[in-house]
């Protein structure tokens, strides 16, 4: 994980670049994705100012079947969600592929989220904890 302020034409802006794997391949670390600023990754983030500005995720590539079978090229696909995102940083990303020519996608409404979402998932994850027996230590309370 490496992060720097570059200066672009006398302005100053924060750039990071995270690589998505453990150590030996095992897979992905999900805590690293996107511009959540844990751990380490978010002592970066603030050392560099990216937990107080709105952020841009790059990624290098996604693979949805659905979407992605029926393309003949590359195309960039802009996704932010209308309702929690910043739709002006998602409009000023389409107008700029659009006025450079590049083929694109767009999407208003990724990643989609509902109030109480998060306690949900906690619950059922320490639901389903409890009944399969595991990391049991003692009483468990809900």
């Amino acid at each position: 994980m490496y992060g720097a302020v570059l200066d672009v034409d006398g302005i100053s802006v924060s750039a990071m670049a995270v690589l998505n794997a453990t150590q030996g391949g095992l897979g992905p670390v999900e805590d690293l994705e996107g511009n959540l600023n844990f751990l380490e990754k978010g002592r970066l983030m603030k050392t560099i100012g990216l937990d107080v500005v709105p952020t841009i995720v790059l990624e290098t590539k996604a693979y949805i079947p659905s979407v992605s079978d029926g393309l003949d090229e590359d195309h960039f696909w802009i996704r932010y969600n209308r309702e929690f995102d910043n739709p002006a940083v998602g409009q000023a990303l389409i107008t700029a592929a659009q006025n450079l020519g590049l083929p694109l996608m767009h999407s208003d409404s990724a990643y989609p989220r509902q109030s109480g979402e998060m306690l949900k998932l906690r619950l059922s994850l320490q639901i389903g904890s409890l009944r399969s027996g595991k990391n049991q230590k003692g009483p468990h309370r809900l």
